[in-house]
């Protein structure tokens, strides 16, 4: 019975796992926004970086989870105009395995 039990929990870590080894498409939305100051004056001219991080499936004897690697599935930047609005382009689809772009 506890043999059958153990077997079960390995068969459904298993698959769990076999979720993340299938390669899925990831991608970004258009990204827009302005920049001011404090007193509310566009900022001409600042660089606006997104990142999009890769966390990867780690499975630990006492329980399983995703962390940080310091990968990125995308990285963009822009500069702001003369009014402090900045536009980052769509991106992907970037296939990859393994884990999961972070929330």
């Amino acid at each position: 019975m506890i043999r059958a039990i153990v077997v079960a929990f390995a068969l459904a870590a298993a698959l769990c796992q076999a979720q993340d080894i299938v390669p899925r498409a990831y991608s970004g939305a258009e990204v827009r926004g302005r920049v001011t100051n404090e007193a509310g004056a566009p900022l001409e001219g600042v660089i606006v970086v997104a990142r999009w991080n890769w966390m990867q499936y780690v499975a630990k004897i006492h329980g399983s989870g995703y962390s940080l690697t310091g990968d990125a599935v995308h990285i963009a930047e822009a500069v702001t105009d003369r009014d402090g609005r900045y536009r980052i382009a769509p991106w992907g689809p970037t296939l990859r395995a393994g884990g999961r772009v972070e929330d």
